[in-house]
């Protein structure tokens, strides 16, 4: 049988070493070739290279968590994002979706719908984050974080 998802292409492209193709950037793909390699051609190297950036992923949100609100609640935040990858993504593929986990969950810092405090903010300044304002509109949790991306692909935002 053929692995999951689109993971035989995945190592497809990875395996030519491409520039780039419509799956996207090259580096995932590359990654999941040299995993498969380093496993001896088994695509058990890819499924780990996948739980490493599963576990890189949640270990940044722990140690953002603990930061920001102390170690019981970045327990829970850990849990809920485990919960809620379980049922949105496939453990199994590897692509640049999957590479690209742990470093939203390193890079980008979204704040409740209310807005941070001053305190809040200047923690997150003395931690390293940069502020950024997407306008005067007050967005919901959810749907902030999507906004703060394209901002940021459409050019600087930085404030």
């Amino acid at each position: 049988s053929s692995p999951p998802g689109e993971l035989a292409l995945n190592l497809a492209y990875g395996r030519e070493y491409l520039l780039g193709s419509v799956q996207g950037p090259p580096l995932a793909f590359w990654l999941a070739d040299i995993a498969f390699r380093a496993a001896g051609n088994n695509v058990f190297g890819v499924y780990l290279l996948s739980q490493i950036c599963f576990v890189v992923s949640f270990w940044a949100i722990f140690r953002l968590g603990c930061a920001i609100v102390g170690a019981q609640h970045a327990v829970l935040g850990v849990l809920l994002t485990i919960t809620i990858t379980a049922f949105a993504f496939s453990s199994v593929e590897f692509g640049p979706h999957i590479l690209a986990q742990p470093l939203w969950a390193l890079t980008l810092l979204s704040g409740p719908e209310g807005g941070f405090t001053d305190d809040e903010e200047d923690g997150a300044r003395l931690r390293g984050f940069v502020t950024a304002q997407l306008g005067p509109r007050v967005l919901r949790a959810d749907t902030a974080p999507l906004a703060c991306l394209a901002a940021m692909a459409l050019g600087p935002v930085w404030s």
